[in-house]
């Protein structure tokens, strides 16, 4: 009767199985990624520039940015669900996109273009959660396990992030900023790469 109330109350079905595993280091490495890039953006945007011309730079960065991503961000999601293509292969285009949004702002630093590649890395970035969202629920073994899924994805996301701001604070004191961002690129191919062996159970 005790091993019974016991198998009850901790059952033997883990959320944290082989495709959820692989899905959590697909995320880990966007969320390293994410930082990566924050951390190069914040040193070569803001940071290195005099007092004036950085808050003219944040206030581009709000209108170019923030207010189209304000209007696109609610379309993401109907059009995820238009797209033929399965949600895995969308999560790994995405990371690709995001990817090659990164290399391009490697060479637009100093650029007008510079905003525009920093918005397409936000819809794709906001895409990828949603897609993200829409995945898991393949990936645990009943409803009642996706609190726990998306409980330990989002701890794995704020210890990669932390330890990516690290190695990106670290790579922006030693190299520039487009390393930085090329190590972000890798680090979103890699995750579209885990993505990509990631199987529904």
């Amino acid at each position: 009767m005790l091993f019974e109330r016991l198998r009850r109350r901790w059952p033997a079905r883990s959320p944290c199985g082989p495709a959820l595993t692989r899905f959590g280091h697909a995320q880990a490495l966007a969320g390293a990624a994410d930082a990566l890039v924050a951390v190069s953006l914040a040193g070569s945007l803001f940071f290195s520039l005099s007092p004036d011309a950085s808050q003219q730079q944040v206030f581009l960065y709000l209108v170019i940015n923030m207010a189209p991503f304000a209007l696109l961000a609610p379309l993401i999601g109907p059009a995820i669900d238009r797209f033929p293509l399965g949600r895995r292969w969308i999560a790994a285009s995405l990371f690709v996109v995001r990817a090659a949004c990164a290399i391009a702002l490697a060479f637009t630093l100093l650029d007008l273009a510079l905003y525009f590649f920093a918005l397409a890395l936000l819809l794709a970035a906001k895409a990828s959660g949603v897609t993200r969202q829409a995945l898991i629920p393949g990936l645990v073994g009943a409803p009642d396990e996706l609190v726990a899924a998306n409980s330990r994805l989002a701890r794995l996301n704020v210890i990669a992030g932390a330890i990516g701001g690290a190695i990106g604070a670290a790579l922006l004191a030693t190299t520039s900023p487009t390393m930085t961002l090329a190590v972000a690129s890798a680090a979103f191919v890699a995750a579209g790469a885990a993505t990509l062996r990631v199987v529904d159970r």
